[in-house]
């Protein structure tokens, strides 16, 4: 008989097929990714990954999902240092799906960390919305910060706070994401640990906290937007149970949504008597509405969510809401102007945007980005480059938002130069390469007209770039970051 999970056994009254689902977690998954397609289209991705040997294709449910072979390792490939993808487990694409934020919102992601979502968000509300991406712990939300920073989403804005708390005024948001701490039964970290079992007092406390975070999303939420909360667990307590508490809560101001994901192999939620450690009380038949993914049907991770459509206010008096910081361009035009001069920019690649001082750093920020008053945003924008001297060096981010604009000290490279720049290492040029007019020995680097990133050319004239590449982003450390979180 095939070893169970000892955190499977209370799952065997609801589960038909325990030792399928059992042998779902023991197996390996593909890798897949979630394309930036602010930069590049999911087709012509695929084709790139094709032409270097990887059999990618498309999800079949989500346009701008690829799913890799298992061979292929996304953190380790040139496109996702230049941005053009984040890796995302398959099952976590879900939810942003299931909120369906459109072009122009103001959405709230509660629980922002790692930021994979996040990026769906932005990517979805555009270069017209905003997204808040909050979190309590300010060092999980710098890993937030840098695959923002990579992807160019310059409309993103950081805020450290209790989700539980969050402020009020703050809002309304159109729609709000809680991808809620929960105890992970369903994800690949846990995959790799098959005895563990989920502590009861842990169990519980999570559980106060899943609840505290989805009635405060409903409240900050407009009348007629959207709630999404989900897990990456099986535990019903923690899933249609949290929503059906909270539901109770409400009242008649929430209701859950019928949603459908034509092409991924889906579940109803939980209904009836579930048996397990809720005592055995019945489900309402409205929580059928919303989704489950069980590894052995979906051949993904394990996930659940709800969409909650909001109706109508909180009670009591309502706070002033929707008080967002204005952004005005501060004196740097000196240094813009350096750049444009040195790099052949246009007034186009700054249309909208003002530049700002952040700490020490020179940051471009959309005119119109809606970033709450309070709490006070952390991070927002790109930075543009440190605040010191007339034309200090550009930042990475930077360099690659505004490369496809670049027509003066840009050097476009081959494949290998490519990978000696990602490794930091001295790129020798051919004659042909180097600028015909060089007004610095900063240079913008580019790769099938996609930016690389900044470098320097030598001192002395010779035809070689000293390559600025982040060392955190060709670590070791970044490429497994990069792998496909929740």
């Amino acid at each position: 008989m095939r070893h169970l999970r000892p955190g499977l056994e209370p799952y065997r009254s609801i589960v038909a097929d325990i030792e399928a689902l059992n042998d779902a977690l023991n197996a390996s998954r593909p890798p897949t990714v979630h394309v930036n397609t602010a930069r590049i289209g999911p087709p012509s991705l695929i084709e790139r990954f094709q032409s270097d040997g990887w059999r990618a294709e498309p999800l079949g449910w989500m346009p701008s999902g690829i799913r890799l072979p298992k061979v292929g390792s996304p953190g380790r490939h040139w496109a996702y240092r230049a941005g053009l993808y984040q890796g995302q487990e398959e099952a976590s694409m879900m939810p942003v799906a299931l909120l369906q934020p459109q072009p122009g919102e103001r959405v709230l992601d509660l629980c922002a960390a790692p930021g994979n979502k996040t990026a769906q968000i932005a990517l979805a509300v555009g270069p017209t919305g905003t997204t808040v991406a909050n979190d309590r712990d300010a060092h999980r939300l710098g890993v937030v910060r840098d695959t923002a920073l990579r992807l160019g989403l310059d409309r993103i804005v950081s805020v450290v706070h209790d989700g539980a708390t969050f402020p009020l005024p703050a809002g309304a948001f159109d729609r709000v994401l809680v991808d809620a701490p929960c105890t992970s039964e369903g994800s690949s970290k846990v995959s790799r640990d098959p005895d563990r079992v989920v502590d009861p007092g842990y169990r519980r406390w999570v559980m106060g906290q899943q609840k505290a975070l989805l009635r405060r999303a409903i409240d900050l939420c407009r009348p007629g937007g959207r709630v999404v909360y989900s897990t990456c667990t099986f535990c019903p307590d923690e899933n249609e149970g949290v929503v059906a508490a909270v539901l109770n809560d409400v009242g008649d101001r929430a209701r859950l949504a019928d949603v459908r994901l034509p092409g991924l192999r889906t579940s109803p939620g939980l209904t009836g008597t579930t048996g397990l450690s809720s005592g055995g009380r019945p489900l309402a038949p409205e929580l059928a509405r919303s989704v489950r993914l069980w590894p052995h049907i979906a051949g993904t991770g394990g996930f659940f969510a709800a969409a909650i459509d909001v109706l109508g206010e909180p009670p009591g008096q309502m706070p002033e809401r929707h008080r967002h910081r204005a952004f005005r361009d501060e004196d740097h035009g000196a240094l813009r102007a350096a750049y444009q001069d040195i790099f052949g920019l246009p007034d186009a690649a700054f249309d909208g945007r003002v530049l700002v001082a952040k700490g020490e750093a020179i940051v471009m920020v959309a005119r119109d980005l809606q970033a709450p008053s309070h709490p006070v945003p952390a991070t927002y924008g790109l930075p543009l480059a440190r605040a010191r001297g007339t034309a200090p060096k550009m930042t990475t981010a930077a360099a690659m938002a505004l490369a496809p604009f670049a027509s003066g000290n840009v050097i476009d490279l081959t494949a290998d130069q490519r990978d000696a720049f990602h490794a930091r290492r001295t790129i020798e040029l051919d004659n042909g390469q180097m600028p015909k007019s060089r007004k610095s020995r900063m240079v913008i680097l580019r790769y099938e007209g996609f930016g690389l990133g900044v470098g320097f050319l030598a001192r002395d004239g010779a035809p070689l770039v000293e390559s600025q590449f982040p060392r955190i982003w060709s670590s070791h450390k970044a490429r497994r970051n990069s792998g496909t979180h929740s």
